[in-house]
């Protein structure tokens, strides 16, 4: 019978984890989403979403949808744009990178699909962040 744990989600995270610490001057990088406000200059990951394109011969094809959310307090907003704007390459580099495409043995980041700036409400802070949306591909086994 199976049990509950995460073995979906939680080692996709661990390689992201590594992928935004090649970033220079990123403060906290969280593997668990903040109950309270996020530092500022800190990074989350947020699952969106998950495709199952087929569960045939034991194994499991997903395709997930994360968000990383690099967040900014604000203070002022020419200023905080400012920080965005300079983020935002930095991020179309190491999630572009063939280094990157490979995440250890079982994942692959396939696409950048998109980024936004946007601004965010997160434990009654006012922040401001950059958000990256990656497709990864993980082929799952069942046992």
């Amino acid at each position: 019978m199976p049990t509950q744990s995460d073995t979906l989600i939680g080692p996709i995270i661990t390689e992201l984890t590594s992928i935004a610490q090649q970033i220079t001057d990123i403060g906290t990088v969280y593997t668990d989403l903040p109950e309270a406000a996020p530092e500022d200059n800190s990074v989350m990951f947020a699952c969106r979403h998950i495709d199952i394109n087929s569960a045939t011969s034991g194994k499991l094809d997903i395709h997930y949808n994360f968000d990383i959310i690099h967040s900014f307090r604000r203070t002022r907003l020419p200023n905080d744009l400012a920080r965005c704007y300079a983020a935002m390459p930095a991020w179309a580099q190491v999630l572009s990178s063939p280094n990157n495409v490979r995440m250890g043995s079982s994942a692959t980041l396939e696409d950048l699909t998109g980024m936004d700036i946007e601004q965010i409400k997160w434990g009654g802070q006012q922040m401001i962040g950059v958000i990256s949306h990656i497709r990864v591909r993980r082929e799952f086994t069942i046992t």
